[in-house]
Parts: C-alpha cells; structure tokens; sequence
C-alpha cells in the first residue's frame, strides 16, 4: 500500500517530528518525577525536546564537519553542569540523572538528523527504563523459620 501524502512531505519534516516526540517522552517522565518528587529536577516537558531540536539542529548544520556538533554538545553540557551545581547547592541528594538524560536527547536529534532512527528510538526506550528505575521499588521477601 502506497500512501502518496508521506511523498508530499518533506523527509525533514518527519524527522522533526520524529525529534520532538522522542524528546517529549523523555520530558514527559523527567516532568512526572518532578511532580512526584517536589524537589529541583532539571527540565521538563519543554526543556527537553528544545535540547533534542537544538541537537537535531546542530548535526544538521554540521554535514560533514563535527565541529558544530561538539560544539553544540559542549554548550548543553556547560547547561547541565550549571543545573547540577544548583541541585548540588540546595538539596543534599544531588544525582545526575536528569542531567545525563539531557545529554542523551541532544545525541537523539543528532542521530535522527543523521537518519540513525532505530539507534535514536533504542536511546530514548533505554533510557525511559532506566529513569524509571528508581520509582520501581523493590520490597525484599523475608522468610521467617519457625
């Protein structure tokens, strides 16, 4: 079956799209455990598919050059820095995650801008799990000897 609409839209076009939803799902978790926690986390449902815009953006503009593209990933990076810096100066559990997961969606829009899509699609999923990880409790089973 041959849908001719997917021929009158321009490849980057979906691709953006492909971005921005990899991103919000990864906003959209970082978003609930900031509600959940009531603590500072960094980002949220918007923060995070800007990140994956501006690494689609940058892979975009760099073509063949990697210049760019690190550099884009070094200004994030600083922005990461800066935001565990204030995590780590008001609360005493400063950890990384949101951080590292910031990092992780700017390489999303870079790797979807490169056409990597299933590559991309594995870092969001992986990293869904792996953010969810700590909200999973597990309760150890004691076995009491009578």
């Amino acid at each position: 079956m041959n849908l001719p609409i997917f021929t009158l839209i321009p490849t980057d076009v979906i691709k953006i799209f492909l971005v921005l939803f990899l991103s919000f799902l990864i906003g959209l978790e970082r978003e609930e455990q900031k509600s959940a926690s009531g603590k500072y986390i960094f980002g949220g449902v918007r923060t995070y598919p800007l990140i994956g815009l501006i690494g689609y953006g940058m892979a975009f503009l760099s073509t063949t050059q990697m210049l760019p593209l690190a550099a884009g990933f070094v200004v994030i990076g600083g922005l990461m820095v800066m935001s565990y810096w204030h995590k780590a100066r008001s609360s005493q559990e400063a950890g990384l995650t949101s951080e590292m997961a910031g990092l992780a969606t700017y390489l999303v829009g870079a790797l979807v801008s490169t056409g990597h899509f299933w590559v991309a699609s594995t870092l969001v999923i992986t990293s869904l799990l792996l953010l969810e990880l700590k909200s999973i409790t597990v309760k150890p089973i004691l076995l009491e000897i009578h």
